[in-house]
């Protein structure tokens, strides 16, 4: 969870962006990555900045409108709106989470039960010796 709390929080804060519709790039001039792209008009202009990581690609090809948020101070800070406040992040976070506590639940209940299984063979054999 640690790792991921620059991304959420950076879609958290764009929450109260503006908010418009972008173009989605695959692969806009000089990219050399397999990040998407969008394409989209701020006051000066129309501007292309690469989208988060976290970003689901699957959805989306090139050429596709996509809703967009960004900082209006900080174009370049935008990311899809559906993606905003990081609710998928959360979502997936949550079931590690969730996966982590059982896992440290079963193996708590695990050592407990060995534990268990200890005394009563140690409570079942003679304690002494026949003289």
């Amino acid at each position: 969870m640690c790792l991921l709390t620059p991304t959420v929080k950076s879609t958290v804060e764009l929450r109260d962006g503006v908010h418009t519709t972008g173009i989605v790039r695959t692969h806009p001039q000089g990219a050399d990555d397999d990040r998407l792209w969008v394409t989209f008009t701020v006051a000066n202009g129309e501007v292309t900045y690469r989208l988060p990581s976290t970003t689901d690609r699957r959805s989306l090809d090139d050429g596709d409108r996509l809703a967009v948020v960004y900082r209006p101070d900080r174009p370049d800070t935008v990311t899809a709106e559906r993606d905003i406040g990081g609710t998928r992040l959360f979502g997936s976070s949550g079931v590690a989470t969730v996966g982590l506590g059982l896992m440290t639940s079963a193996a708590v209940e695990l050592r407990q039960e060995r534990r268990r299984r200890v005394r009563t063979r140690n409570g079942a054999e003679p304690s002494g010796s026949a003289g």
